[in-house]
């Protein structure tokens, strides 16, 4: 799955925008994939009846649980017909460079009539807050910075303050305390779950959880209630989470944080993966990296069946990803738990590849990120004994041990991986055409 900020695809469907199209700004794709979809289909539809052509391009952080939803995978003909519109691969947007950061904290700074941070301090500030130098996070960093602020620590008191003041502005919307209690966990819900859409009978199947108890009647939901209390548009056909997506997280982190909320948030976060897998937790890692709060949602999954163990596997080599240490204590938990799953699950073929791909990605950070050759490659036997034969993982995985192979100068062991991953057929071109490639500086 794609970790960094990145825009969907762009689709090119055919003419001029019919009279219904406007320009959406109610929320993330992710959250609206159906409705995106269904534009994209009459778009297509109506292609033989336009006299210019139309692209759609969207935008979202990864290419996460929407873009099956989005492309209709339940319905062979609808999903041929979005994968025959569609323009180009999707594009992945590099972070800004140091330079550009430190013209939007010079910026910042200009407007608040005060002397811009220095360029050491900035960047400081932003190794500490956020290392992919994402825009919003260089404007936090440049405030605190103004303010006179510990970086991480301020940066967190600042999240607070705004949740705090939002609670209370909850309070005087809906003063009733069970009806608060329930809306709260509504917002819990939906923020876990990246945003609630309908089905064919509305929100009925809200019902059929076992925790549905617990929230209002979303079918009789007033949407200019529920907007009022996320600070974003909601409509009978989205009910989006809370509003920026970066105090949406902190919200959810800190109710699975604090004993007095946990039980009801940790259930609204088992309905959300029950419901579509919901990709939250990822961007929570990738936001507030070694949080408690994460310790305990990875905790919290239910992995009573055999797609939710699955995925939760890959969720995991994800998790170790970001945090991009061997020794991170939540990858380590997260790793043992899983090699315990696969153990007690040996029959899943799937498990057996998402526990691969997560012992993969950890020889990578000892190979690419500490320097462990001997171990990486170590690793990336282990990462083999669970992949499938000539499967994608196991391709790479044969690839970069041929590269530690090399570094420890053991050229004929790395002629022979990469070797055998050329004569995999199942494998993919790029990856034969990467062993290829390295096997002629042998």
């Amino acid at each position: 799955m794609l970790v960094t900020e990145s825009p969907g695809p762009i689709y090119e469907v055919g003419a001029r925008a019919p009279r219904w199209w406007s320009r959406d700004r109610r929320g993330r794709t992710a959250s609206r994939a159906p409705d995106i979809s269904a534009m994209i289909l009459r778009l297509s539809q109506a292609a033989d009846q336009l006299t210019t052509r139309l692209r759609v391009l969207l935008l979202e952080r990864e290419e996460g649980t929407w873009w099956p939803r989005f492309l209709r995978e339940d319905s062979e003909s609808e999903s041929s017909e979005l994968v025959a519109t569609q323009h180009a691969i999707p594009l992945k947007l590099e972070p800004l460079t140091e330079h550009d950061l430190y013209a939007i904290a010079s910026k910042i700074a200009l407007r608040a009539e005060s002397a811009p941070p220095t360029h050491a301090a900035f960047l400081g500030a932003m190794r500490t807050i956020d290392a992919l130098g994402r825009p919003l996070f260089g404007m936090i960093a440049a405030q605190l910075l103004i303010e006179d602020a510990p970086a991480l620590s301020g940066y967190m008191r600042a999240l607070r303050r705004i949740l705090r003041r939002e609670s209370g502005r909850w309070r005087g919307l809906i003063p009733d305390h069970e009806s608060h209690a329930r809306f709260v966990l509504l917002i819990t819900l939906a923020t876990f779950a990246g945003g609630l859409t309908p089905r064919a009978n509305g929100f009925s199947y809200l019902r059929e959880e076992s925790s549905a108890h617990l929230l209002p009647d979303v079918d009789l939901l007033d949407p200019d209630t529920y907007s009022a209390l996320i600070g974003a548009p909601a409509t009978p056909q989205t009910l989006p989470g809370l509003q920026p997506d970066i105090l949406g997280e902190r919200f959810v982190l800190d109710r699975l944080s604090d004993l007095a909320t946990r039980l009801n948030a940790t259930r609204m976060l088992a309905m959300a993966w029950s419901l579509q897998r919901t990709g939250f937790l990822l961007r929570a890692a990738q936001d507030f990296s070694g949080d408690p709060g994460l310790e305990v949602a990875l905790d919290a999954l239910p992995l009573e069946e055999p797609d939710s163990r699955t995925q939760w596997g890959y969720l995991v080599g994800n998790v170790a990803r970001l945090a991009n240490r061997s020794d991170d204590p939540l990858t380590l938990r997260a790793f043992a738990r899983l090699r315990t799953l696969t153990r007690d699950h040996s029959d899943e073929m799937d498990l057996q590849n998402a526990l691969a791909n997560a012992e993969f990605v950890l020889a990578n950070i000892l190979q690419f990120t500490e320097a462990r050759f001997v171990e990486a490659a170590a690793q990336y036997a282990v990462a083999l004994e669970h992949a499938s034969t000539g499967s994608e993982v196991a391709a790479a995985a044969t690839n970069n041990r041929g590269i530690v192979n090399q570094v420890i100068a053991d050229d004929a062991a790395a002629f022979a991986d990469w070797t055998s991953v050329i004569e995999m057929t199942s494998a993919s071109d790029e990856a034969r055409a990467c062993a290829l490639n390295n096997r002629v500086w042998i």
